[in-house]
């Protein structure tokens, strides 16, 4: 290993990292792989099936309830194609109608999901399966501050088509791929889970959260065996629910959780059967973390009777796990080096749901991490005081513990120290120079600030320097790898 120093012309960052073997990283899973470090979504899991309880019987007003909402301490929900363009509020406990909300410019066409983000609510009206030809999808935005205040309330209209779907000749009933009832708001974008009739698929598509007319884009496809009603997601544990119903009307859920920014598919996935027979699934709202709301329409057909109905289902059995290895989610986590002392700096998104910080080090002699100390909530420092000898590797991370007593723990840095080696990277008008005591062999990134690689050379020797000619000025990462070790540092190209 060497010892790394960035010159402070041009530096505005930089962070160390061990390279990561991609796999199955879900404890949970059949072919979890113990060894890697990335997530590549390929976990295998075995069939499961729970049994949801049932809390009450819907309100006869709502037996064509669709989207579920949970807000505000009450259930919201609405009646799908043809009903009123309202919104209501259900006491979770009783079932009885608390609050009637209508959408005064807004028309209920086929509503068939709900959804929110801070400040605003989302209503689907694109449900498209009658013939699969809509030409004015569109959703309503409405703010919740109004929804408070206010018994009537004004909506934003953000109005969109599938920027896949070309032929808009009728079809038959129930014959379409291009019918949606589940959308979640995540960012600043709006992402869509189609209801595909006719291969049993459900497509990703993303549109922005403004007003306006809008392409929606694809995204992804994945085979769910099955049709999509419903979704609900968790941004903090990075974790989606979606629900749907077979053929035969046989509800499931389907769990997309460990994805990296909007790449839901990338996730792991798992299917998850529930004993509710002759159930059309159409709505779900995450209560917590592991508890969540589901509700099904009414049905009926011959000596079959299904009422609509809200039950509670609880997935801690299956994400628990994962929840206790995801990395906390910090606005910043950063280890430097003076001398021997190692400073960790980071930011905290919040300290609402935290009631302790440990810091835990790990050296390359050692196993596992242990504790240092604990530090306050407010706390944004941490020196280690004569840590770093010569030749040797330190992995730091930051343990939490929230009000329910569950661990977290944050991203891992490292810092390393090799006696007698220093390099330092400078920035010039055309070029980028390393400049080394003693040979250095290994490979150089250059990335944009969109994720792009524009230039990859390899470097070696005591001074080699990189063309940076040809780049168009502004930011760029600079990547140094050397053997199993690499740091990155960001620079301005005049």
């Amino acid at each position: 290993m060497k010892k790394i120093f960035f010159s402070s012309a041009f530096i505005l960052s930089s962070f160390a990292k061990l390279h990561a073997q991609s796999g199955c990283t879900d404890v949970a899973a059949n072919n979890y792989n113990a060894t890697a470090k990335t997530n590549d979504g390929s976990c295998k899991y075995n069939d499961i099936m729970l049994t949801p309880k049932v809390k009450y019987t819907m309100d006869n007003s709502l037996r064509e309830t669709s989207g579920l909402l949970y807000w505000d301490g009450k259930v919201w929900t609405f009646n799908d194609s043809g009903g009123l363009p309202e919104i209501y509020a259900i006491d979770s406990a009783t079932g009885n109608i608390t609050k009637i909300v209508t959408i005064s410019n807004a028309t209920n066409i086929d509503w068939e999901e709900i959804t929110q983000d801070d400040q605003y609510i989302y209503i689907g009206d694109f449900g498209n399966n009658a013939s699969g030809n809509r030409k004015n999808l569109r959703i309503y935005k409405i703010a919740k501050a109004d929804v408070q205040s206010s018994t009537s309330v004004h909506a934003q209209a953000i109005n969109f088509s599938y920027s896949d779907q070309t032929d808009f000749t009728a079809t038959a009933s129930n014959q379409t791929n291009y019918d949606c009832e589940a959308f979640v708001a995540y960012n600043d974008s709006l992402f869509l889970f189609s209801k595909d009739w006719v291969d049993f698929h459900s497509r990703l598509y993303s549109l922005p959260k403004t007003p306006g007319t809008y392409t929606a884009n694809l995204k992804a496809d994945i085979l769910v065996d099955g049709l999509i009603t419903g979704a609900t997601i968790l941004p903090s544990q990075k974790t989606i629910v979606l629900t749907g119903y077979s053929t035969v009307l046989a509800p499931f859920l389907y769990l997309l959780y460990d994805f990296s920014n909007n790449d839901f598919f990338g996730a792991n996935k798992r299917k998850v059967q529930l004993n509710s027979a002759f159930t059309q699934m159409e709505g779900i709202a995450a209560i917590s973390s592991t508890a969540f709301f589901v509700s099904n329409e009414f049905f009926q057909r011959s000596i079959i009777t299904t009422p609509a109905r809200l039950q509670s289902v609880n997935l801690s059995s299956l994400l628990t796990t994962y929840y206790t290895a995801l990395p906390y989610e910090l606005q910043s986590f950063q280890a430097t080096v003076n001398d021997s002392d190692v400073t960790l700096r980071w930011q905290l998104n919040s300290t609402n749901d935290i009631t302790d910080i440990t810091v835990q080090r790990k050296r390359s002699t050692e196993a596992n991490f242990s504790d240092l100390q604990p530090i306050g909530v407010n706390e944004i420092t941490f020196i280690d005081k004569g840590a770093l000898q010569d030749n040797s590797t330190i992995q730091y991370r930051l343990k939490f513990t929230d009000k329910t007593q569950q661990v977290h723990y944050s991203k891992i840095v490292a810092v390393s120290k090799n006696k007698g080696n220093s390099v330092t990277i400078t920035a010039s008008y055309n070029k980028l120079k390393v400049i080394s005591d003693n040979n250095i062999s290994g490979t150089m990134d250059i990335v944009s600030t969109n994720g792009s690689l524009v230039n990859r050379s390899t470097i070696s020797g005591t001074n080699p320097t990189i063309d940076i000619s040809n780049l168009p000025a502004g930011v760029y990462v600079a990547r140094l790898s050397m053997n199993a070790y690499s740091q990155s540092a960001k620079f301005f190209k005049q």
